[in-house]
């Protein structure tokens, strides 16, 4: 660059400019940079599959997306000044439902029909994936229909906490929400097989240099919303939300999430039950929950109509409580869930017995007490538990002790389990 230039950022834009890759390129991570203008160049690779911009901490906006057809990952984090993914204004009439007609297109609305997975991390200021236009008229809020990712099927976004307005993704797979609104989630959860298809036009704008720009740019794919939203969903991380009203419980439109196998929720302070929707889970292989202070394990399994709920979860396999302060023992609906096969009690530093009625669980083969240092003493049921072939107790000092080859006052209890790990 040049000595004469001033700005720091201007010294960046210019070494950056003179790069020029290949435009056949397929992969490109830009890190680090400082300047505030991406390059010019950038919208130029066309043939782009992947691509990552990571920490750069004065760029404001982003190449047009459109500009990239075939792109299949991207990934923006650290970007503290991005406010919108595409930064033209965007009518906010053209998310409206067509009274006339049962199936809308709406044009030039980019949203990168091609993507598969997305990552929005650390983007302090995000606010949309566009600038739109305010609806004047309330009545209209109902009639909002947003346009989708066809083909995403993984995606996370954590730490955005202003993010509440992004195209929906019903046939996503693997979702991960962390200090961020549930809003986005919500819209796509309440699309139903009832409402207005909605069609996008991803026009594909040709760079001038290509013999085939002008029928290029007229060129179009069409992506129609599903019918059945996240019934592909197989794994949801839920971590914090940062809507003003976070809910209490499980959401009702979460009953659509059917194929639903993983289920972890984390660091959620506002959530308190996971009854009645849980019930609806059918497909549920794994639970965990970590670092939950206001759900309570035990309030919402304690009357009989409330476990029978749990007795709906019949492909569940694995349990894992995690640094759970307020769990002192096994909540009693476990019992309902005849088909765990793994149970993990992590961190849990209140935890203190384990119930009797635990060597009912026929299919119950591993069994791990982690950093439970209030655990004193195994049930003396552990003599009849026939199934498990693994316990694992660490760091669970007074435990362990009992638990020793061949003095401890616990080892009688134990010793027919082919594998006891004690540290």
């Amino acid at each position: 660059y040049n000595d004469n230039v001033s700005s720091s950022n201007e010294k960046w834009e210019m070494t950056i400019e003179g790069l020029r890759p290949h435009q056949n390129l397929r992969e490109l991570t830009l890190e680090g940079y400082e300047g505030v203008k991406l390059s010019s160049w950038l919208p130029l690779l066309a043939n782009l599959v992947r691509l990552q911009l990571v920490n750069l901490p004065t760029s404001q906006q982003l190449p047009p997306l459109n500009q990239f057809p075939h792109l299949k990952e991207m990934k923006l984090s650290h970007l503290p000044c991005l406010e919108y993914i595409i930064n033209d204004d965007v009518d906010g009439s053209k998310f409206l439902k067509s009274s006339s007609s049962s199936t809308r297109t709406v044009g030039s609305i980019h949203i990168s029909s091609s993507l598969q997975q997305l990552q929005l991390q650390h983007l302090p200021e995000l606010k949309g994936w566009w600038r739109v236009d305010d609806i004047a008229d309330e009545n209209q809020v109902n009639q909002v229909v947003l346009p989708s990712f066809p083909c995403l099927s993984e995606l996370t976004i954590e730490d955005c906490p202003k993010l509440t307005c992004m195209p929906l993704y019903p046939n996503v797979e693997r979702l991960t929400l962390r200090e961020t609104s549930w809003k986005p989630f919500e819209q796509t959860g309440l699309m139903s097989a009832n409402t207005t298809t909605f069609t996008v036009e991803n026009h594909i704008e040709a760079s001038s240099s290509s013999s085939s720009s002008s029928s290029s740019s007229s060129a179009f794919s069409t992506a129609a919303v599903s019918s059945s939203p996240l019934s592909k969903l197989d794994v949801l991380y839920l971590g914090p939300c940062s809507d003003v009203d976070p809910p209490e419980s499980l959401p009702n439109w979460m009953k659509c999430l059917t194929s639903l196998k993983k289920l972890d929720i984390q660091y959620n302070d506002e959530l308190k039950y996971l009854s009645p929707v849980i019930q609806c889970l059918t497909s549920l292989q794994e639970l965990r929950i970590e670092n939950c202070e206001e759900l309570i394990a035990t309030s919402d399994g304690d009357s009989d109509s409330d476990s029978i709920k749990w007795e709906a979860l019949i492909n569940l396999r694995r349990l894992e409580f995690v640094h759970q302060q307020n769990l002192v023992t096994l909540p009693e609906w476990l019992q309902r869930v005849t088909t765990l096969q793994s149970l993990h009690v992590n961190g849990c530093e209140n935890f203190t017995a384990i119930p009797n009625w635990i060597c009912n669980f026929s299919s119950l083969k591993r069994l791990s007490l982690w950093s439970c240092p209030s655990l004193k003493s195994l049930p003396g049921s552990m003599s009849a538990f026939t199934s498990l072939q693994s316990l694992l107790i660490f760091w669970c000092p007074t435990l362990v002790e009992r638990c020793e080859r061949p003095n401890g006052e616990d080892w009688p209890q134990i010793q027919h389990i082919p594998n006891v790990q004690l540290h």
